[in-house]
């Protein structure tokens, strides 16, 4: 029953975007409309379509039409909402118990929260992360029905450039789930605020929620809904007087706290698009730490190797490329099944290339890789879960975008501060 509801509601979805195409295309003649009109019918029917338009915005190397690419990345910051989705007993419930002052117009909207301003009894600037009323039930549904979809459109079109895009999208699908435990994300940014601590540009905010009462909701089987924290001023693109010098710098900052975190292994933010990042006069403030991971010793062993060979390329001819290489992939791969070491080699440096040269990664890129492993392997395959959101992560574009401006095409310019920032981090964790 639960999968002919599924296919009854995305031949619906089929229907009305067709309708929408024939429309805009023969009578509008405006395909920018027909794009917004479609991502909201999306949108409002599965609220997970908000992170497949964020993924599909950050797949750079996806042959998508510049206006959907500019359609689709107005996701990344805001996503729209009704008034019945804002808990205002909630509210209530804080202004009570922490004696502030919440002004119940919504000032940023994510997929899973709302977000208010507010000022304490002293006067000091704080935010109100609040969850959508009813959003952890919109979200298993809404995982239910995608990867039903997903399934469908895999089976009949396993090429079809799309469907691999959102096949590790779909892997990690729990992610997305963990997003609505708000009491796993205040632990994460606590955890944050102290490994960060030696990088005094960055700026994690203050969490007001006590400790104490998110012991009791988790022994009392509760989830706590909201998140009450101090305020970050700044903005999430540039502002446009800035110079081109202090626009590098910004974005230099960007690359030391990603590989300083990374290299001292860290809390891993994992989701740095654009809407997460807040420029500040000193620095970055980073936000929104519901997708953070710390990462095995396994794994960060891999990625202390990998950056020191970023840092000098010479010790690649050298490198024994399957100890280095073998744990991240899943299963562990070994030497007796590796029967063409120069392939897989060619394949791991495909999968380097990225980190090492000015070449744009994304998941389109790693697919490929992976694919290309498994036809020599003669079996399927699939990178470390942990390694992958690293990779991912290091090399996401939003900051990039933010700060140089979308048509900043100096690429040498932002691997030497890539590079640079890598050599930094080293020296600040020996």
């Amino acid at each position: 029953m639960a999968d002919w509801h599924h296919l009854l509601t995305w031949l619906f979805l089929g229907t009305r975007t067709l309708g929408y195409y024939l429309w805009f295309h023969f009578f509008l003649q405006n395909k920018l409309a027909f794009y917004e009109r479609t991502l909201q019918l999306l949108r409002n029917q599965n609220i997970l379509f908000t992170k497949v338009f964020q993924s599909l915005t950050n797949s750079s190397s996806l042959p998508i039409d510049p206006e959907l690419r500019s359609a689709l990345s107005r996701y990344t910051t805001n996503v729209s909402y009704t008034e019945d989705e804002i808990d205002h007993t909630a509210i209530d419930d804080v202004e009570k118990n922490y004696d502030v002052r919440i002004d119940r117009r919504v000032v940023n909207s994510g997929m899973i929260a709302l977000v208010f301003h507010g000022t304490t009894s002293s006067g000091i600037p704080i935010i109100l992360k609040l969850k959508r009323r009813d959003i952890d039930s919109q979200i298993r549904k809404g995982c239910e029905s995608t990867r039903y979809m997903y399934d469908v459109a895999a089976y009949w079109y396993p090429r079809n450039i799309f469907v691999r895009v959102l096949r590790p999208f779909i892997e990690n699908i729990d992610d997305i789930i963990d997003q609505c435990d708000f009491d796993r994300e205040i632990q994460n940014m606590l955890e944050a605020t102290q490994d960060y601590a030696e990088l005094s540009f960055i700026q994690i905010p203050a969490v007001h929620n006590h400790s104490s009462e998110n012991q009791e909701n988790q022994e009392n089987q509760r989830k706590t809904n909201y998140i009450l924290m101090d305020r970050i001023e700044g903005t999430h693109t540039m502002r446009p007087e800035k110079t081109e010098t202090e626009r590098l710098h910004y974005l230099y900052q960007f690359c030391l706290f990603n590989s300083f975190g990374m290299l001292s292994n860290a809390i891993q933010h994992t989701d740095l698009h654009s809407g997460n990042i807040l420029f500040t006069e000193t620095g970055l403030g980073v936000i929104d730490f519901g997708m953070a991971l710390r990462v095995s010793d396994t794994t960060h062993d891999i990625i202390l190797s990998i950056a020191d060979i970023v840092r000098d390329g010479s010790r690649v001819p050298d490198m024994d490329y399957i100890e280095t290489f073998k744990h991240l992939f899943v299963p562990v791969l070994t030497r007796e099944e590796i029967t063409d070491p120069v392939e897989f080699r060619n394949v791991c440096e495909a999968v380097m290339l990225p980190l090492t040269e000015n070449v744009v990664i994304d998941e389109l890129h790693l697919q490929d890789r992976l694919e290309h492993l498994s036809t020599v392997l003669n079996r399927e395959i699939h990178m470390n879960r942990e390694f992958y959101k690293m990779l991912l992560s290091m090399t996401m574009m939003g900051c990039v975008r933010s700060t140089m401006g979308p048509d900043y095409q100096d690429a040498d310019r932002v691997h030497e501060i890539e590079t640079r920032a890598i050599n930094a981090a080293f020296m600040m964790i020996m």
